[in-house]
């Protein structure tokens, strides 16, 4: 697209609205707005301004932009004494917020935790490991989480690890290591 003349100011509006939701009850439509201005190069107003382009954004922990209104938990069975439950925290948009996967065992009739992987208290991905007396004995870090893809990405290694790794995380939580 080219702009003939002088540009004295150019505004950019595109209204954004989700599709396929509903907005709760009492609140109307919400439109997001993105504005764009651009000034002529050389005029006073744009000759002090810094160069932002080359700039990258720092690696922020990624935060939900909507609080946690609903979890869902779903288990799974990895063996006859070994299982997985999913809690996948969603905003009112049903947009994935937070998640964890924890793996359990049966002991003498009872469901003890092996291991937690999540992305909860803001520092990306990590496992959380027990021991017998399901005394967290350490934490290790799997991958950074920056935005909402990276959210669903380590969930999907998440359940690929608490397959893979079942039996290693009972090994460790037997010896406590």
């Amino acid at each position: 697209m080219q702009l003939k003349g002088r540009l004295q100011a150019l505004e950019i509006t595109r209204r954004v609205r989700p599709a396929d939701r509903t907005r709760p009850p009492g609140r109307g439509p919400q439109y997001g707005c993105t504005t764009l201005c651009a000034m002529p190069p050389g005029k006073p107003n744009n000759r002090r301004l810094a160069d932002m382009s080359a700039a990258g954004e720092p690696d922020q922990p990624w935060a939900p932009e909507l609080p946690t209104v609903r979890t869902y938990l779903y288990t799974f069975l990895i063996s006859a004494t070994a299982r997985y439950t999913q809690r996948l925290d969603c905003d009112e948009w049903d947009r994935l917020v937070e998640w964890a996967v924890i793996q359990s065992r049966l002991i003498d009739g009872r469901w003890q935790r092996v291991a937690v992987y999540d992305i909860c208290h803001r520092k990306g991905a990590h496992i959380h490991l027990y021991d017998r007396e399901e005394r967290e004995f350490t934490q290790v870090s799997l991958k950074p989480v920056t935005c909402r893809r990276d959210v669903e990405e380590a969930l999907d290694e998440a359940l690929d690890r608490v397959i893979e790794h079942s039996a290693e995380n009972e090994w460790r939580s037997d010896r406590g290591k």
